[in-house]
């Protein structure tokens, strides 16, 4: 008994130790993004001062972004920049694809299997459906910029002492 007792015990404390500090942005009474230290963030002030990097929580109303100390009430914009680099626009396998569809929109018509505008239709989604299915895998619907005025900051921390800048000991 004594046994599992120690290890109720023991995750217990291991889970209520993995609760780390993180900033909330709220919308109406709802935490509509949670982010971790070591996000990097471009951050506008009221002042109109630009900050970008990685931020890390320094107490309940302040936080660093970079080697800038910044207070929660001077922010007045936070946006999340995309870590992933966009592909440009390969060229010359969309002039292959062209290619293909007028080819297999000339061999079906040719052939007797449809007509001309059934063959165009068939041939244009086999070759253009995966340039289609790649567009949609870009679009994201996620909101990347919070504002002030809509949004409201808080720093969400259950440890009695604060955060420090360099980190909390394992």
């Amino acid at each position: 008994m004594k046994y599992w007792l120690l290890v109720a015990c023991w995750l217990l404390c291991i889970v209520a130790g993995a609760q780390e500090a993180h900033l909330q942005l709220i919308h109406n009474g709802k935490i509509k993004r949670r982010l971790h230290d070591g996000v990097v963030l471009r951050v506008t002030t009221f002042s109109g001062d630009h900050y970008l990097g990685m931020f890390r929580i320094i107490n309940d109303s302040s936080f660093l972004i970079g080697p800038q100390p910044l207070s929660l009430h001077d922010v007045k914009t936070v946006y999340i920049p995309r870590l992933r680099k966009r592909q440009p626009f390969n060229w010359e396998l969309f002039g292959y694809a062209t290619m293909g569809v007028a080819i297999s929109t000339a061999g079906m018509t040719l052939s007797k299997w449809e007509k001309f505008p059934q063959a165009l239709g068939y041939s244009t989604v086999l070759g253009y459906s995966p340039y289609l299915f790649n567009q949609i895998g870009k679009i994201s619907l996620r909101k990347r910029r919070f504002r002030f005025k809509k949004y409201h900051y808080r720093i969400w921390s259950i440890e009695k002492d604060h955060l420090v800048p360099s980190g909390r000991p394992f």
